[in-house]
């Protein structure tokens, strides 16, 4: 049994099947809601603050700076094996990505920020089992929970009805819908979001309409290709069939900026049906959603 273990803070109840976690940029995770690591509180992790620029006693902007994310943890083992185990874990996952350079995700309730851990102050550090108490500390340059949005549409046929209102009592000596179109709706955050945009070959020359605006790139995929659009990295890359990537920048459309945010709120997608394409949405909010 474990002894003298401290009940965690109350600042951590947030109901039953909390996530609370870290994955680092490799995919190991650290579970901070049961043994060896539970989270003490988390309070901090609601909290925020917007920096703000003042010019002639007037606010002129508001921005967001590097920030840091306290948590404190309690590392738990029943035999000096795990206790060692467990923490020696805890430091290479997190220190991974540290050595590497690149960012990890603390996960919390669906959302997540992009951080990495540059502290960790222990205390009863010395118990031969039991706990000790890890107060880390987690920095970030982008001080927001993000939550993703996934939407997915398929290929059109010919023959597909987009429209159940034009499906006539008796057929008409033309096709009305001869050619694949697309129509459907995505549902947007509260704010302008960053997103990935997944185009699945074949498809040459393709675009996309978002709420009217066009998103399109100059190239051909081929069967088994695909080509990613990513907004928060300003990258166009295409890959073939035998996983070679193929820089498109350079033939993204120039009139219309295939980078801009895609808008808040529903809105209507628009496509010519002849391929298949994904879209994330990066929803960004200062505190995580309640």
């Amino acid at each position: 049994m474990i002894e003298n273990l401290e009940e965690p803070a109350q600042g951590m109840q947030r109901g039953d099947g909390m996530e609370l976690y870290y994955i680092n940029s490799v995919g190991e995770k650290l579970d901070f809601t049961k043994e060896p690591y539970i989270a003490r509180d988390i309070t901090e992790l609601l909290n925020y603050d917007h920096s703000y620029e003042v010019r002639n006693q007037r606010i002129a902007g508001f921005y967001d700076t590097v920030a840091e994310i306290p948590i404190s943890i309690n590392v738990v083992a029943r035999t000096r094996e795990e206790y060692i185990s467990a923490s020696d874990r805890f430091f290479e996952v997190t220190e991974n990505d540290i050595l590497k350079n690149k960012k990890g995700k603390l996960y919390f309730d669906g959302s997540y920020v992009l951080c990495n851990l540059v502290g960790s102050v222990k205390s009863d550090w010395y118990r031969e089992v039991g706990f000790h108490v890890n107060n880390i500390r987690l920095v970030t340059d982008q001080p927001v929970w993000i939550t993703e949005k996934h939407f997915s549409f398929q290929k059109k046929t010919a023959k597909e009805k987009i429209f159940e209102h034009l499906d006539y009592p008796y057929d008409y000596p033309h096709d009305l819908l001869a050619e694949p179109y697309g129509l459907d709706k995505i549902e947007g955050g509260t704010s302008d979001s960053h997103f990935k945009m997944t185009i699945y070959g074949p498809a040459v020359f393709p675009e996309i309409f978002i709420n009217g605006y066009k998103h399109r790139v100059n190239t051909v995929v081929a069967e088994g290709e695909y080509l990613t659009i990513d907004s928060r990295e300003e990258t166009v890359v295409r890959c073939m069939v035998d996983g070679t990537k193929i820089n498109e920048y350079d033939n993204r459309e120039h009139e219309h900026s295939v980078f801009k945010k895609i808008p808040a709120g529903i809105m209507e997608t628009e496509w010519n049906g002849s391929f298949g394409w994904d879209i994330t949405l990066f929803e960004e909010r200062s505190e995580p959603r309640w």
